[in-house]
């Protein structure tokens, strides 16, 4: 999908609803008849407003993997887990997938600017300097909502302003960024900024899988830390690297020497990986 054709979105991440989705069609299954299953489950007033919403979550969660046999394990993933962190990543992560206008911002703008410390591709450096987003003085990288919009409009052509907020308010409902209101030139900016976060082991390894169980060659570490997950999550190499030996320790993974250099490789398949993560 190119950049100016990113469809329009008007939903939320809907992190309660999400998660009551998905222990309903880990037992019903993603097949006909799962929307209109999840709808009578909303407690919104409208039935086209319950329609719509439900859609939208069957969408993300047939989305959170990128092979359709795996989608029912993801589904059983975050029906299953415990840890509120974990779910909220993997339904950030379906949401990406599902909305790639999200996954674009996070990867292609937040990513690079906040932890590259690089400009994105089709913009200025001058483009992001204080002067010329309103900022008068910053303490830490931040990025000017003024140039998220105009970022998407000129180098991508979107031009709808609802849902490129809507994306920015998904990344900050999902724990990835926070919204700053700083002093400039003409008044009071609004920017955004990282929130403290990482990556849970569970969103790691089923990221990992999903972007790399069947590559071939298997990825290297230094490809793992520029993996499309990483980026859409907006974690750090060191992050990444944590997990990546946790993961190994924990067995979900293992490092081998193929070709002469050292890749790492999944342990088992998906469906014996979500039973060792709910397990655990």
């Amino acid at each position: 999908m190119t950049p100016a054709r990113f469809p329009t979105f008007g939903q939320e991440l809907y992190l309660r609803e999400t998660v009551m989705a998905a222990k309903l069609l880990a037992e019903l299954g993603l097949g006909r008849g799962a929307s209109e299953a999840v709808a009578e489950r909303l407690s919104h007033p409208s039935p086209k407003t319950r329609e719509r919403i439900a859609a939208k979550l069957v969408q993300r969660l047939s989305s959170g993997a990128s092979r359709a046999d795996a989608a029912p394990h993801f589904v059983r993933l975050v029906a299953g887990l415990q840890d509120a962190t974990a779910r909220r990543e993997l339904i950030y992560y379906a949401t990406t997938r599902a909305d790639p206008l999200v996954r674009a911002i996070a990867r292609d703008i937040l990513h690079t600017v906040l932890l590259d410390r690089a400009t994105p591709a089709g913009a200025r450096r001058e483009e992001l300097e204080p002067h010329r987003t309103g900022l008068l003085l910053t303490v830490e990288p931040v990025v000017s909502m003024r140039f998220v919009l105009d970022y998407a409009a000129r180098v991508w052509g979107f031009t709808s302003r609802r849902s490129v907020l809507l994306a920015l308010r998904i990344l900050r409902q999902a724990g990835i960024t926070r919204t700053q209101r700083l002093r400039g030139a003409a008044g009071l900016v609004t920017a955004v900024a990282l929130a403290p976060h990482g990556i849970s082991l569970p969103t790691f390894v089923w990221c990992f899988m999903d972007e790399f169980g069947s590559a071939v060659p298997a990825p290297t570490v230094d490809r793992i830390e520029r993996s499309s997950f990483a980026r859409t999550l907006v974690v750090s190499t060191a992050a990444v690297d944590a997990r990546l030996d946790e993961a190994e320790q924990e067995g979900f993974v293992n490092t081998r020497l193929i070709s002469g250099a050292h890749r790492v490789v999944p342990a088992m398949g998906a469906a014996e990986t979500v039973d060792r993560i709910l397990g655990g």
